[in-house]
């Protein structure tokens, strides 16, 4: 996979760092030319002169600068260190252009190196017992500043190596340090912690900022260092600098479907791209505070963006391949964008005009997607989780099935005229939902109990009546899937992957051949005679209602 990037030479060189190898991407001519020196993992790339020439670090204890105009090796620096794989591997590089030194940090060693001549300026070791977790090259005091694991922080020369100072965090107690990043004009290494912590620290001391409310992810600053995004959980929060270091700048927080890994400022401050660990990329406008585009990445989680200018990069460790996209609006796709979803719990409405997912970073709530548009037409409120959805097209209903029990049902023509249908017993969180293909009939299923109602029509809306059969599978497992036709027969698998035909009229239950894992989706033809079901373990099978029999099996990868 993909373990570093940076872009280089007026954003017209992409640099991307593997096993082993550098590639440095021409952007202009679409030729790619290979760096193989590196007999490691490349951990860290730099970019400096103007683009045009590039440091990396690596496992194999190297760092290497490259000419990045020619592609030719300019000198190799023996880092330092054993072949042990226990001993902490360098993870920060600092590029002194001003004093030409490059900085090589682990949590057991700071090295300094001469960019011209390739010789030692210094070595500092630190303590095995208590590694660096965080450090900053702080130019405009000559400093280098650490934070340990146990929150000591040391201060050191920049040229000479020279300890200046140590003090223990007075803002932080009992946390350990996860991700930090430096702000130059401020004088500061912003550091964030294992229990949601953000301090500001100086050589001056240290202050706390903010306490969310999960472990901080990562840190970055914009170009400029005026804006910070910190990344939590599944939320990205961002700040604006003050006079005193950072203020909140948005109300809301950022939020992705799965837990966010990375982001990364557009260059002129309106944008910020965040990456996350479901592969999904978004684009969001600092001055709409929105939702602008989302982005397809490789396939895996989102761990490395990279900005330059009107473009936009996305790579991951676990992936050989990786993206570029052109944000301007001059080379905007003129496709509909995708709809946000990443929870597979949608439905349609208007022949596929609009979608219904639950709100990303708010499931009490549902989006209607606008296909044509690209984009969020209206937001309905469930106040309870959304567990499944169901559009009765004719009818013009949407049904939301709710972790509290309840379903509750909007009228697609008017829908503050809001139909509510009550759980069989408190606290029954619903699994799963089923309409009849004449959309005559609805199944709602429980762990153990199926409700299915009638659906007539009527004026100003349809109305729902029932139950008019209550089901109870008597099985120790819970239902995974349900699909309920006009003659109220419905097929029902439960989680161990076992199917059933049951007849609601006369309490019949027929098993039929069960899947060898959970069935994860079941649907019925349009006449109704034929169903598929679909499991965990990559097979289809399709069944005669008649002869409960199945017909054939597709097994897919």
């Amino acid at each position: 996979g993909i373990t570093a990037m940076a872009w280089g030479v007026e954003e017209k060189l992409l640099v991307i760092g593997t096993d082993g190898i550098m590639a440095v991407w021409d952007m202009e001519h679409h030729v790619i030319h290979m760096l193989l020196d590196h007999r490691g993992e490349v951990r860290c790339v730099k970019i400096f002169a103007k683009g045009t020439l590039a440091i990396s670090a690596s496992k194999d204890y190297t760092l290497r600068l490259w000419n990045l105009l020619s592609g030719q090796e300019k000198f190799t620096i023996w880092d330092g260190g054993s072949k042990n794989p226990t001993e902490p591997q360098i993870w920060n590089l600092h590029v002194d252009e001003a004093h030409k030194v490059v900085y090589s940090a682990s949590g057991s060693k700071i090295n300094a190196w001469n960019l011209e001549t390739a010789e030692p300026v210094f070595h500092i070791l630190g303590d095995a017992s208590d590694p660096w977790m965080c450090m900053a090259v702080l130019a405009s005091q000559a400093m280098l500043l650490t934070v340990s694991r146990d929150g000591v922080v040391s201060l050191w020369s920049s040229a000479t190596g020279k300890l200046q100072g140590k003090q223990h965090m007075s803002s932080i107690k009992e946390e350990t340090p996860t991700c930090a990043v430096s702000v130059q004009k401020q004088g500061k290494l912003v550091t964030g912690f294992s229990n949601g912590s953000i301090s500001l620290v100086s050589s001056k001391g240290d202050r706390l900022l903010e306490k969310l409310p999960d472990a901080v992810r990562f840190l970055v600053v914009s170009e400029d260092e005026s804006l910070l995004a910190a990344g939590f959980g599944r939320s990205v929060r961002i700040f604006l600098a003050d006079s005193r270091g950072f203020r909140r700048f948005m109300a809301t927080n950022l939020e992705h479907e799965d837990m966010v890994e990375t982001a990364v400022f557009g260059t002129e401050n309106n944008l910020i791209i965040t990456g996350s660990l479901d592969a999904l990329i978004q684009v969001w406008s600092l001055s709409k505070q929105g939702t602008t585009d989302i982005l397809e990445g490789v396939g895996a989680p989102v761990s490395l963006l990279a900005c330059g200018g009107t473009l936009v990069a996305s790579a991951s460790p676990q992936s050989s391949s990786f993206k570029v996209w052109d944000l301007s609006d001059a080379h905007r796709s003129r496709a509909p964008a995708p709809f946000l979803d990443r929870t597979g719990l949608t439905a349609v409405s208007h022949n596929g005009s609009y979608v219904y997912f639950p709100k990303i970073g708010d499931k009490n709530k549902v989006t209607i997607w606008d296909l044509a548009e690209g984009e969020e037409q209206d937001s309905l409120d469930t106040s309870s989780e959304v567990r499944c959805l169901e559009v009765a097209e004719q009818h013009k209903l949407l049904f939301t099935g709710l972790v509290s029990g309840v379903v509750l049902v909007f009228p697609l023509n008017s829908r503050q005229d809001v139909i509510c249908i009550p759980p069989p017993e408190a606290r029954k969180a619903i699994n799963c939902m089923s309409l009849s293909k004449c959309e005559d009939r609805l199944a709602i299923a429980y762990d153990n109990i199926v409700l299915v109602l009638d659906i007539t029509p009527g004026d100003p809306c349809p109305v729902i009546d029932g139950p008019r059969y209550t089901f109870y599978t008597q099985l120790p497992e819970t239902l995974s899937s349900v699909a309920i036709l006009t003659d109220y027969r419905m097929v029902y698998s439960v989680t161990n992957g076992d199917l059933f035909l049951y007849e609601c009229a006369n309490s019949k239950a027929f098993p039929l051949e069960a899947h060898r894992s959970r069935v994860a989706c079941v649907e019925v033809s349009h006449k109704e005679q034929l169903v598929v079901s679909g499991s965990e373990d990559a097979l289809l099978c399709l069944w005669d209602l008649q002869t409960r029999k199945w017909k054939f099996e597709m097994s897919y990868t």
